[in-house]
């Protein structure tokens, strides 16, 4: 499933018996728009993923970043982006994020 969550939405695949939230961005170095960066900087996602009903929580990176997949109970969940992209001198609240996810077998 390729899924995009908003922040503090969950989704829930009850097939599957799993449900991801984001919970929060804790970082989010990414060079705004309109600005003349040295590197491209990355974002740090905060999720939370239960399976059977129970939880656990992880981070992931923007793609080029550190660690931007995980394996949990046989699932690969993998953070394809993250919008909105920063734009100066705007600050970004959390409520303005979302996700773009996969999540495969």
């Amino acid at each position: 499933d390729t899924i995009e969550l908003a922040y503090g939405k969950v989704y829930r695949n009850y097939e599957r018996n799993i449900s991801i939230k984001l919970d929060s961005v804790t970082e989010d170095s990414r060079c705004p728009l309109n600005v003349e960066c040295f590197w491209a900087g990355l974002a740090t996602v905060k999720f939370k993923f239960t399976f059977h009903n129970t939880p656990i929580t992880f981070s992931l990176n923007t793609p080029g970043g550190f660690v931007s997949d995980t394996i949990i109970s046989g699932f690969k969940i993998q953070l394809i982006g993250l919008t909105p992209y920063p734009v100066y001198p705007n600050p970004m609240k959390q409520s303005d994020y979302k996700a773009k996810i996969r999540i495969t077998t």
